[in-house]
Parts: C-alpha cells; sequence; structure tokens
C-alpha cells in the first residue's frame, strides 16, 4: 500500500502550455516566457484505484476484528467475573463469614451474597446482598452465553470454595473458569475444559 502511494506521488501530470494571455500570467500549465509551469496532483483514475484498494483491504479484515472482538469481549467477562470471585474468597476469609456468587440467567447478571454474621458456617443460612461495585458482576453481552453450575458458588471462611467450572460461550468458542484444578484457586482457561 505505502509502495502504491509512493509510486503515485512521483508520477505528474505535464501538460502543454501556450504563451501566456495578459489577463492570467500564473495559471498552472502556461508558458511564461519561456519558462512552463507544471500541474501536480493525481487523475480521477488514480484517486478511484486507491479507493478501491482500500476497499478491498477493508472487506479482507472485517470478519477477522470480528473474531478478535468477540474474544476480547468473552475475556473481559471472564476477568471481570475472576474479580468478583476474589472479591467474594477475600472477603469470607477477611470477615469470617460465607460468601456466595449468584447468577440469574433471565437478567443476564451475577453478584455478592454475605451470610449473616449470627449464621452458622455453611451453605445454609441468610444471605443479604454485598453492597459496594466489587461485589457486582456487569450486565453480560446478549451474544454471550453462561453455563453455570446449579446454584450459587460458596466461598467460606477457612478460604476453601465450592468446585465448580463455569463456561462464558459465544457459538463454540469458550473460556473455562475452573475453581477444581487446585484448592484456592481461580484459573482461567481458553476453550472448553471439561
Amino acid at each position: 500500500m505505502i509502495l502504491l502511494i509512493g509510486m503515485l506521488n512521483k508520477i505528474k501530470v505535464r501538460t502543454k502550455g501556450q504563451r501566456a494571455r495578459a489577463a492570467c500570467p500564473a495559471a498552472p500549465g502556461v508558458v511564461v516566457e519561456g519558462k512552463s509551469r507544471v500541474a501536480s496532483g493525481f487523475s480521477l483514475l488514480e484517486v478511484l484505484c486507491v479507493i478501491g484498494l482500500l476497499g478491498v483491504v477493508t472487506a479482507l479484515t472485517v470478519p477477522g476484528l470480528r473474531q478478535i472482538l468477540q474474544a476480547a469481549r468473552q475475556e473481559v467477562v471472564a476477568q471481570d467475573l475472576v474479580r468478583v470471585m476474589r472479591y467474594a474468597r477475600y472477603r469470607a476469609v477477611a470477615r469470617g463469614l460465607t460468601v456466595r456468587l449468584c447468577f440469574n440467567p433471565a437478567q443476564a447478571r451475577y453478584w455478592l451474597e454475605q451470610q449473616a454474621a449470627t449464621a452458622d458456617d455453611g451453605p445454609q443460612g441468610v444471605y443479604a446482598p454485598v453492597e459496594g461495585r466489587l461485589a457486582r458482576g456487569p450486565l453480560i453481552a446478549g451474544s454471550l452465553r453462561i453455563e453455570w453450575p446449579s446454584g450459587p458458588l460458596h466461598f467460606y471462611r477457612d478460604g476453601s470454595m465450592d468446585l465448580q467450572r463455569i463456561y462464558i460461550c459465544k457459538e463454540a468458542q469458550c473460556v473455562t473458569i475452573s475453581t477444581q484444578e487446585q484448592k484456592g484457586r481461580i484459573h482461567v482457561f481458553g476453550g472448553r475444559v471439561e
């Protein structure tokens, strides 16, 4: 592309001029007292060729850009979910209470709930939503599908958590968030891990 533009810059349109008229002595392409002025610029054909080439290059890159944007969108949703999960684990250990991550597929949202201070340690009990921006995930884009385990994901005060896998998918492409590989760790995998 740069080579083509460089070649077009070297091409100059030269016109033969005639003797200058008294009314317009400095007009382009007109010989004035033995000196000629050269008109420079691109012809309509050259401009149309460059526009056509730009159109072809754009048409070839758009499908690739869509795939890149889709993968980036999945990665952002996965990282947001991991951020909320790590915050839930931290909060459970710091406060000494069970915290759970809930998901509502109808609204495509997830959020944290914390067990009441008087309840026993364990998944049963009374829970209240955790306040703050770190406790809620953003709305999940309509084109993405989340395969969530049945029920909420619990984080306990000893740093452990339920062993689950969560899949964020768009068509056949999936990202896996797993708590099964290593106790107390959250892992993100590109692709579907069974």
